[in-house]
């Protein structure tokens, strides 16, 4: 909800511009931003409250013609213009507003007096607000009744003492939907002070523990408290609130000390109280801000009317205004300053009284800090060396204000740390921009030079090796985490990180950096590992049996080192070039060897044996052609595919006698030739070939047979056969035979024919005759030698057979007259 202030013009004006303006002091500008005569017990403004930009908030009295009354009103400056934010009395109803706090954002927090009851308000930047918690004596709420004064963090949230309605006392942070209890009081924790509240949402507060009767400033945001301490012996505690600031250091008065600052137990005097008689006692309440500047008002002890607002325990450096100065043409006779009195900036808002009696004017002023010279304090800056740890720098204002760093160069420069980027100069320059108080800052630069960083490399031994091995990745690093070089000599190489073994023996790798602009080279890494010689194996497969006579054939076998295996045959065979001859039958043996070299051992020799059988072989023997009895003798030939010498045996009608056969009768003979193998081949199948022989041919001699007498005696003939077989005689004609024995039966003409019939070696011979003449008177005429012409010689055979001779033929053996004729007749 809004509330709009309505006021009469000329009254606003009039309030709003008594007494203002602005004067000049020594080290502040102040700024009258509302005042009105009279002391300041009389002036009805509450504490003001200032934030970061310097806008000042606090309540006050404004009449209101129209109703006829004083309405409170929140106003709110830039330090220019004042503008009222609520009308307070409007918006929520007669009342008195007891404390008003601004933050950052320009929300507004105020604790709100009416009545029985009481509010706490947050006003919006645009004017709206709303109620954060009631409090009412009478009422059924949770609170009977809120603490005078309250605090506001950034966020909004808003911490506030409380009596509940069991009457105990509670530190109670609101936010926008629930309330917080931070810390109830109990019978072991009593007396408890207003809050204050930083941006974290930490309340501090001052209690007091009631067996030992001390105090102590305590701290939490809505679990355990924590005791921050106090410095002894804390005797005259005031009731203003301790102030926390964003750092959780807490800002309490001890009496003697005066001001000392706490946190987790140790606590550090701010302002003892002997530095000036000013400091004897706390005149109000004490602020602090952001940097640990405080601001309070102190007077000498006792009833001196001597006040002053410092902001440290020097009583000429550190004051803002004290009695006797002159401000707004007027002397100071008082001075009042809330829990949130300073910002950040050092801008102080308070409430002052200058003048007395029928002079005395009171004021809302904010003192701005007047901007001074300030200078920076840099000490020079060492070498380095590129890959140190980041420098810390430092350098201070005489303002105390905080010093920035920039760098150029081979760094960079971040929360007072200087990084080293690289070899080179680094400039840092140390600058404070000022604020409302001082001016900037002369920048002071400081020089170093970063030196190129020594580096080593990390290379790990390496482990020996077996040539063959595959190819091992290799690491080695650089401290200054440049890549590492890696070389290699001897048996191995290297590409990248992979090294490969090329060759039995040493291998050096060496790991080296030759550095850059950052880094110097580093000393070279040498690794030396042993590369030992691989074994090898004989892929030999085994070799099936063979036959003795089957033909050569190639042999190989491997070795896993790619080397070339030497073969070597044992037993019944040979090798040469690869190829194996089988020698003969019974078993070969072939061993593969490999003899090694630089990178290889020798390998075992594997030996593979197989068997040779014994080869099969024929006989090539070729029918021989028929024979007939008679014949020569010849010779027999055969031969086995083996090539040994065949034996021969014949039965039937031949013999067999250094290698001719001869035939003994016709008929047939059988030739049986063998081999009978030896220790490479198999006996051979026999092989027989009949001959057949034939009956030979025969003739028969017989020589002629010479004429006879018929008186002749019997007479030997002979006849022969080519075959010697006998010869068998026969006769016909006029004679006989026996035998051999011709017999003459008559005259005439006698066939004696001769035959052989053969037998079972002999064809009948052709039969042979011979014929002879058998006369049987013989004449020997003599021509005219007789009677009738003729004398004859066996005239007495002449009566009894010329008749059977007559028919004869003559034949003439001589010639006529004087010549023997002979005649046969037969």
């Amino acid at each position: 909800m809004r509330a709009l202030v309505t006021m009469a013009a000329g009254a606003t004006l009039a309030m709003f511009t008594a007494f203002t303006g602005t004067v000049h002091a020594v080290e502040y500008d102040f700024v009258s931003v509302d005042a009105s005569g009279g002391s300041l017990s009389q002036f009805t403004r509450t504490l003001p409250s200032v934030n970061a930009s310097g806008a000042t908030a606090f309540a006050a009295p404004v009449y209101n013609a129209v109703s006829n009354r004083d309405d409170y009103v929140v106003f709110r400056s830039d330090g220019a213009q004042l503008t009222a934010v609520l009308n307070l009395t409007d918006a929520v109803g007669p009342g008195t507003p007891s404390s008003v706090v601004i933050n950052d954002a320009g929300v507004i927090a105020v604790s709100y007096a009416a009545g029985s009851g009481a509010v706490v308000l947050r006003i919006a930047a645009d004017g709206s607000f709303s109620a954060l918690a009631r409090a009412d004596l009478l009422g059924p709420g949770p609170y009977l009744a809120f603490a005078p004064e309250i605090s506001m963090n950034q966020a909004g949230q808003v911490a506030v003492l409380v009596t509940n309605q069991d009457a105990t006392c509670s530190i109670v942070r609101l936010d926008d939907s629930r309330a917080v209890e931070i810390a109830r009081s109990s019978p072991g924790l009593l007396a408890f002070s207003a809050p204050t509240l930083n941006d974290s949402g930490v309340a501090a507060f001052k209690a007091q523990v009631p067996a030992t009767g001390t105090m102590g400033v305590y701290t939490a945001s809505g679990g355990a408290l924590t005791n921050e301490g106090v410095v002894p012996p804390c005797d005259r505690v005031s009731g203003a609130a301790p102030v926390i600031d964003n750092a959780g250091f807490v800002l309490s008065d001890c009496g003697a000390p005066l001001l000392f600052r706490a946190r987790g137990g140790s606590a550090t005097v701010l302002v003892a109280g002997s530095e000036d008689p000013m400091f004897g006692r706390l005149a109000s309440s004490y602020s602090v801000n952001g940097r640990g500047r405080p601001a309070f008002v102190a007077g000498p002890a006792g009833e001196s009317a001597d006040v002053g607002l410092f902001t440290g325990n020097d009583p000429v450096r550190d004051k803002v205004a004290r009695t006797g100065d002159v401000l707004f043409g007027l002397d100071v006779r008082d001075l009042r300053v809330g829990p949130h009195a300073i910002n950040d900036g050092g801008r102080i808002a308070f409430l002052l009284q200058i003048g007395a009696g029928g002079t005395a004017t009171s004021h809302v002023v904010l003192a701005t800090p007047r901007r001074g010279p300030q200078t920076i304090a840099f000490p020079g800056l060492a070498d380095q060396a590129f890959g140190a740890a980041p420098v810390g720098v430092t350098a201070t204002a005489t303002s105390g204000l905080a010093v920035t760093f920039a760098a150029s160069g081979a760094c960079s420069v971040a929360d007072g740390s200087v990084t080293l980027l690289r070899a080179g100069a680094c400039d840092i320059t140390a600058s404070q921009s000022g604020d409302a108080t001082y001016l900037p800052a002369d920048d002071v630069s400081q020089t170093f030079t970063i030196r190129r960083a020594t580096q080593a490399i990390t290379f790990a031994l390496l482990g020996d090796q077996i040539f063959g091995n595959p190819p091992t990745v290799v690491a080695a690093s650089a401290s200054s985490g440049l890549p590492v070089n890696l070389s290699a000599a001897g048996a191995c190489a290297v590409a990248g990180s992979l090294v490969t073994f090329a060759a039995a023996g040493a291998c050096t790798v060496v790991a080296s950096q030759a550095g850059n602009a950052d880094y110097e080279p580093a000393a070279n890494v040498s690794r030396v590992l042993s590369v030992a010689r691989a074994g090898q194996t004989i892929d030999f497969a085994m070799l099936p049996d063979r036959t003795f006579g089957d033909l050569p054939f190639a042999v190989s076998a491997a070795a896993s080192s790619g080397l070339a295996v030497s073969l070597t045959a044992g037993g019944n065979c040979t090798i040469a070039g690869g190829v194996l001859t089988l020698g003969g039958g019974g078993s070969c043996t072939v061993t593969a060897s490999q003899a090694g070299n630089a990178d290889y051992e020798p390998a075992a020799d594997v030996a593979r044996a197989f068997g040779v059988a014994r080869a099969g072989q024929t006989i090539t023997f070729a029918p021989p052609p028929g024979r007939t009895f008679g014949d020569p003798p010849f010779a027999v030939t055969a031969t086995a595919s083996s090539g040994l010498p065949v034996s021969f045996r014949a039965t039937g009608n031949c013999v067999l006698a250094a290698g001719a056969l001869t035939i003994t009768g016709a008929g047939s003979c059988a030739v049986t030739v063998s081999q009978p193998g030896d220790a490479n081949y198999l006996p051979a199948s026999d092989v027989t070939q009949t001959v057949a022989i034939a009956r030979a041919a025969q003739t028969i001699t017989f020589g002629p047979v010479p004429n006879r007498r018929l008186a002749d005696p019997p007479f030997a003939v002979s006849a022969t056969a080519s075959s010697t077989l006998p010869v068998a005689l026969t006769a016909t004609g006029a004679c006989s035979v026996e035998a051999t024995m011709v017999s003459v039966t008559g005259a005439g003409v006698c066939t004696v024919t001769a035959s052989q019939a053969g037998n079972a070696d002999f064809d009948p011979a052709p039969p042979v005759a011979r014929s002879f003449q058998i006369s049987g008177v013989i004449l020997e005429a003599h021509f005219d030698a007789g009677a009738d012409g003729f004398d004859y010689v066996d005239d007495p055979f002449r009566g009894s057979h010329q008749a059977g001779y007559a028919s004869g033929v003559w034949l003439a053996t001589g010639g006529f007259r004087g010549g023997a004729l002979r005649v046969n007749l037969g």
